[in-house]
């Protein structure tokens, strides 16, 4: 009984090892202090499994599908934030599946053009306030709203999702009214 339970387990594991497959990464961003980077890739929402090893002389990332089924392209895309031991500082960042360089991109200072609201008037604090307040007013005004703010290195926005009704429709009508009083003032 002991040794088919051992050869069961093996096999097990063998199968689903070999469901594992690469998944394309589309984007790596630096933050500004060199210490975290932003990994965008095509998974539509699939179970990965994303590894970073860092060494003093490189940064090797492995992004793998752990399902069969992936949808995938640029409108399904998925991203995560790693902290690296320490900065860059140089270090090639090598794609894992393939042994290539990945080309990694600077991230965007707060007073650039990539921040949705006038640099001039305020400030990121104030803009990243306001969202928080927004957050804030939908959960508050419909008890039935998720809703988060997401920081993606230097640029934050916020998200909110709400089951369907039972016609599949899914609405609030808390959305206006909190862009009104929080968003609006700063455009």
């Amino acid at each position: 009984m002991y040794k088919r339970f051992v050869a069961i387990a093996l096999v097990t594991a063998t199968v689903a090892g070999a469901c594992s497959q690469p998944v394309s990464i589309e984007r790596v961003t630096l933050s500004g202090d060199e210490t975290r980077l932003e990994i965008i890739f095509d998974s539509c929402n699939a179970p990965l499994d994303v590894n970073v090893m860092e060494s003093a002389d490189a940064v090797t990332i492995s992004v793998d599908r752990i399902d069969r089924d992936l949808f995938s392209g640029n409108d399904c895309q998925d991203v995560r934030i790693h902290q690296l031991s320490a900065a860059l500082d140089g270090r090639p960042v090598i794609d894992g599946a393939t042994g290539a360089p990945i080309n990694v991109l600077d991230s965007p200072s707060a007073d650039e053009s990539t921040w949705p609201y006038d640099t001039s008037r305020f400030t990121q604090g104030e803009y990243e306030a306001a969202l928080d307040d927004m957050v804030d007013c939908l959960m508050e005004r419909d008890p039935q709203v998720t809703a988060w703010v997401y920081q993606s290195l230097d640029y934050k926005w916020y998200s909110w999702s709400k089951k369907p009704d039972a016609n599949g429709l899914v609405s609030t009508t808390a959305l206006e009214p909190c862009e009104q009083e929080h968003l609006a003032p700063l455009k």
